[in-house]
């Protein structure tokens, strides 16, 4: 069936119809997927046994360049499973620390010289996004599997790109980013932004202090983290101050005992 499992995903996540959740409960059924326990490693074998075509060499090949290959690779070892393309990269999808991560495993499953066509690796991560936002809603499983790779098929095709080292161009912003970068700021405005690590809130945060500062240069901006890891662009220097409440607060608590002693 053409797309079948990125048309089941779009009914599915927008309806939660009876019917493509009736197709996913059988399936569950079927390959002994019963609850939080098991489902994701279910999931794993499902995919190894459901879409495992011919020999991927120049596929394989590629997805070993990516950094959680290892894990993964480890991973199926240890769980007594012969190495397969769609092993590794349903692996690589539930490790993942964000979107970015999967975002690159797409990018190498589809590789110029790949095995694998575009169609095919993003169906059977359609089908991968389907059974995690499902597992999300029936055995409540962490929701970040889901977003990223749900996220990173929507960047896949998008046709968004990262800037190389040497390529000093803005990224294009997400419909989301945008939605928050364009928004008028008025007094006793209070905005709230909730999305995963690696999501891209720092971009925005920056992009947006780019667009207000052009508008409103006597606009002042503070930003407080746990941690400062980040390096501000300098062009921000003038209305943008960055800080880590972490060190003073590490400091207030070792000066606690300091006080008191005397």
């Amino acid at each position: 069936m053409f797309v079948r499992w990125k048309k089941l995903y779009a009914i599915y996540s927008m309806q939660n119809s009876k019917n493509s959740k009736a197709v996913l409960n059988n399936t569950c059924i079927s390959h002994n997927i019963t609850g939080k326990e098991n489902c994701l490693l279910g999931l794993t074998n499902y995919l190894t046994v459901s879409c495992e075509t011919e020999t991927q060499y120049h596929t394989m090949k590629y997805l070993r360049c990516h950094p959680l290959f290892s894990l993964a690779e480890k991973l199926s070892v240890e769980q007594g499973q012969q190495l397969s393309v769609w092993r590794i990269t349903t692996l690589i999808c539930i490790i993942a620390r964000n979107a970015w991560e999967v975002y690159s495993l797409l990018n190498l499953l589809t590789h110029a010289r790949s095995d694998c066509t575009i169609m095919e690796a993003t169906e059977i991560l359609y089908c991968v996004c389907t059974f995690l936002l499902y597992f999300t809603r029936e055995f409540h499983t962490k929701a970040k599997l889901h977003y990223n790779l749900r996220y990173a098929l929507i960047l896949y095709e998008t046709g968004w790109s990262t800037p190389s080292e040497g390529n000093q161009s803005v990224p294009a912003l997400t419909p989301e980013q945008s939605r928050i970068v364009n928004h008028r700021i008025e007094r006793n405005h209070l905005i709230k932004i909730v999305a995963f690590a690696g999501s891209g809130k720092t971009t925005t945060l920056l992009r947006l202090t780019e667009r207000v500062n052009k508008e409103n240069p006597h606009f002042r901006f503070l930003l407080i983290v746990y941690k400062l890891i980040v390096q501000y662009p300098t062009k921000l220097a003038g209305n943008f101050q960055a800080t880590s409440f972490a060190e003073p607060f590490i400091s207030w608590l070792i000066a606690i005992p300091l006080v008191k002693a005397y």
